[in-house]
């Protein structure tokens, strides 16, 4: 009674108490951050409002000043307002009150979606996760979103089983209402996209993925940001597949609306800008890289500090793009500042994590730091089976890696053990000319050369080579770089000094094609030109 006397006296202050009174009934009684509030009212409304929750003693803790403003109230006062509330507002049978709160808690998690704050989510899970639990409360429109925010929120969290229950939950509610709200359909298939991308089922992915951009398409009035989302998860599946220029165009298009529509959104703006600009390292166009991801990284620079979470995306867009360029010191540095940032943010047994040590496990190998890159790669690797399998083919990727390591470490068995493994699955994945599938080949050939066995060695160099010249490929210059070291040793094989000379010029005119291509792709001060004209000289002389 004492509770009730409360909340009628502070609903009797401000019209707008009783909906707010609602929204924390129906949400988690603890951590509620006051900017959800503040996206359901006015924040002059909500911190008269918290005020007053003060003065009447319902709160009990707020968080401290450096951390996200929450505060939390008792469970037992929460209960007692729920039932209350429910009673005079005839919750059960007129449900449009909860309907607006649900949401409210929509686009709150919608603004805080493209942030990667892992506390913040985990929060959010609770206020799902209770508001569901209000199933007499809801509409089966409310359940379907609610359900589907909660399994976008699980797979943030690295919790796949649970982000596909409640997906698929989702979709179930969301489909008996298709024709009258089409643009909440077109999320969750969204998000059931981007769930299947994740675990590496490509292909129920673009189902998913497709289907969600055709819905958006045709009521892109209504959401331009959900249809430059849509575009942009697309261009993710099609960059895992392999097929660059397609991604290349989705990236695109998804800048192209959010420039056009939705001015404001500088996060989602950085975060396709930094997508695109890796599809073209993949693609080779280097300067275009090079502008699309500093664009973006100077947008994340303006919106947050060094360490924050969401710097992750372009210090990892940074330091792809100068492994590419071959400035491998300045690649480690920045994959060591996101290494920490994910420890910081992440279980040390998510994909993150694992994604973290693969980056910076290759970053050490390209170094020379072979050992300290097999320590990292063989974690990562331990990961990602027990994630996804060691079928999937992101597991694969990082055997790749480890591969690599193993024989850069002296270990070509193991290495070749790895790079065979590997090609099968890309040659299914991606098929026998994807340029992908070109990365095995060449790393093979050079596994074959460390063991001079030059026959097969120049097999597999010539088979990657013919893949990144049909395809125009800058990578073309590496694999020159092999074949003249190969030729190069074959000329010192070789006795007779005709045959000799005929395999030295062979390795001379290799590193010439290459020096071209290097000149033409990269900075005129790339560590690739000088590398290259370094061995030109070595040869001549």
């Amino acid at each position: 009674n004492i509770v009730v006397l409360s909340l009628q006296q502070l609903m009797a202050l401000h019209k707008d108490f009783k909906d707010l009174l609602l929204f924390i009934s129906l949400i988690d009684s603890q951590n509620i951050p006051r900017d959800l509030l503040n996206s359901y009212k006015d924040q002059t409304i909500v911190d008269n409002f918290i005020h007053h929750l003060k003065k009447y003693s319902l709160i009990t803790h707020e968080s401290s000043p450096s951390l996200t403003p929450t505060f939390s109230i008792h469970r037992s006062t929460q209960a007692i307002s729920l039932n209350y509330l429910t009673s005079i507002l005839e919750l059960e049978r007129n449900k449009n009150l909860t309907s607006l709160i649900v949401y409210a808690l929509k686009e709150y998690i919608n603004k805080e979606s493209d942030k990667k704050d892992f506390s913040e989510k985990k929060f959010l899970v609770n206020h799902c996760e209770k508001c569901l639990g209000h199933k007499k409360l809801l509409s089966t429109l409310d359940e379907g979103i609610l359900s589907g925010e909660l399994g976008h929120l699980y797979y943030c969290l690295s919790d796949q089983k649970n982000a596909k229950k409640f997906l698929e939950k989702s979709l179930v509610f969301l489909n008996k209402e298709e024709k009258n709200y089409n643009n909440p359909l077109a999320k969750i298939l969204s998000y059931l996209g981007i769930y299947f991308w994740g675990i590496g089922e490509f292909d129920e992915a673009q189902k998913f993925l497709e289907k969600s951009l055709r819905i958006y398409k045709k009521f892109a009035k209504k959401d331009y940001e959900g249809l430059s989302l849509s575009y942009r998860y697309l261009g993710m599946l099609y960059t895992d597949q392999g097929h660059y220029e397609r991604a290349q165009e989705a990236y695109e298009e998804s800048i192209k609306i959010l420039k056009k529509h939705v001015p404001n959104n500088n996060l989602m703006l950085a975060s396709a800008l930094s997508n695109l600009g890796r599809v073209y390292l993949h693609l080779g166009f280097y300067k275009k890289a090079k502008t699309s991801i500093e664009e973006s990284s100077a947008i994340y620079n303006k919106l947050f500090n060094r360490a924050h979470i969401n710097m992750s995306d372009s210090l990892t867009a940074l330091g792809y793009l100068y492994s590419c360029l071959g400035e491998f010191e300045k690649t480690k540095n920045l994959l060591e500042e996101v290494f920490t940032i994910y420890k910081e943010n992440y279980p040390k047994d998510s994909r993150h994590i694992a994604w973290a040590l693969r980056n910076l496990g290759t970053a050490y190998n390209e170094l020379g730091n072979c050992q300290m890159a097999k320590k990292l790669l063989e974690q990562s690797f331990k990961t990602f089976k027990a994630l996804l399998g060691s079928d999937n083919i992101k597991t694969k990727w990082t055997l790749f890696c480890l591969g690599e390591a193993y024989r850069d470490a002296g270990d070509t068995k193991k290495a070749k053990d790895a790079f065979k493994e590997c090609l099968k699955a890309y040659e299914m994945h991606y098929g026998k000319e994807h340029l992908q599938t070109a990365l095995i080949l060449r790393a093979l050939g050079k596994t074959y050369l460390l063991e001079d066995n030059l026959e097969i060695s120049e097999k597999f160099l010539q088979r990657a080579l013919n893949i990144y010249q049909k395809k125009n490929h800058p990578h073309i210059y590496a694999t020159l770089e092999d074949l003249s070291e190969l030729y190069t040793k074959k000329s010192k094989q070789i006795g007779s000094n005709q045959e000799a000379q005929f395999f030295e010029k062979k390795a001379i005119n290799c590193l010439k094609q290459a020096l071209q291509i290097v000149k033409t792709h990269f900075p005129e001060d790339s560590p690739h030109i000088t590398r290259i004209q370094s061995k030109l000289e070595n040869l001549t002389l």
